[in-house]
Order: C-alpha cells, then structure tokens, then sequence
C-alpha cells in the first residue's frame, strides 16, 4: 500500500469534491448571493442560496411562489440578477383589491383592475423595498418601462431551490 499513502487519498479527494463542484456549477447546481433586501425576511442581504439553472429550459418546473432570479443588463453595461416569488404565471389574470395581487386563470371576466398577463408577475417579500412587476399593474406604466417589470421566461435564469 505504498501508492495510497493519506497525502495521496486526501489529494484524490479535493479533485473529486472540486470536479464535483466543477460539473455542477456548469450544468445544474451553483451558489448564488442576495444582494438588496427586496425579499427579507425569508432572504436577508449578503446571505446565500443554491439554485437550479435548467429551470430556463423546462419552464413546468416553475410554480406559484417559488424564488426564481432573474437578470436584466442596467444601460447595456452591467447584468444585474433580482431574486423576486412567482406570483403569477403567463395565461392568468392578475387583479388587484386594495394593495393585494391575486391571480385567477383566464375564465374570468376582464374588468378595469385586472391584467391579463403574457409574462411572469413576480413580487418581492419586502413590499416597501422591491422594484417588481407592481409597477406594471397601470399598463401605461408596464409598456414603457417593460424590461424591468415584464418578466419572460427568457429572462429567468435560475429557481432558488435552498438557502443557508
């Protein structure tokens, strides 16, 4: 057993665990940081969380109130990700009672509070503090500044599947 020496068991280890991470971090898995407190206090600033990257292609993973993030590129320059819940799904209309969102699927009758989404309405926990797709329930306001609040399935990027 001179080969197998604990240097050389601890050494295959490490290369093990970091193809490990490696294949995970370009396939499937990676490790992502909050970055604003738009959905505290189920995500606080600096904390972090793992999330699922294939969600883009297999949009029926996505569920009412899951954590997806999304991206969006600020003047062209800088991509920035947002960690936002899924309140909404395309298809549904949403309708707003007081400052409540509610989704309802299509069979119900449009009426001057409701939007009948072609996008995913997302809205951060920290109602006060989130930029979200809120904005875009006056439609005036959605269609000019449609990028940031329209979220579309080409823009999520990853759904948060566990924090720590």
């Amino acid at each position: 057993m001179k080969y197998l020496s604990k240097k050389n068991v601890f050494n295959m280890f490490i290369i093990f665990i970091l193809v490990i991470f490696a294949l995970n971090y370009f396939f499937w898995f990676a490790i992502g940081k909050v970055s604003w407190n738009s959905m505290y206090p189920t995500f606080k600033n600096k904390e972090y969380f793992i999330y699922f990257k294939l969600v883009k292609y297999i949009p029926s993973l996505i569920n009412y109130n899951d954590v997806l993030v999304y991206s969006h590129y600020y003047e062209d320059v800088w991509k920035i990700n947002f960690i936002k819940r899924v309140k909404c799904k395309p298809g549904d209309l949403v309708f707003k009672r007081q400052s409540l969102y509610d989704c309802r699927k299509k069979t119900w009758h449009f009426t001057k509070n409701q939007l009948y989404l072609s996008w995913y309405f997302l809205i951060g926990d920290n109602k006060s503090k989130s930029l979200d797709s809120r904005y875009c329930f006056s439609y005036w306001w959605c269609k000019s500044n449609s990028q940031w609040y329209s979220i579309r399935l080409r823009e999520i990027d990853w759904k948060v599947i566990f924090k720590f």
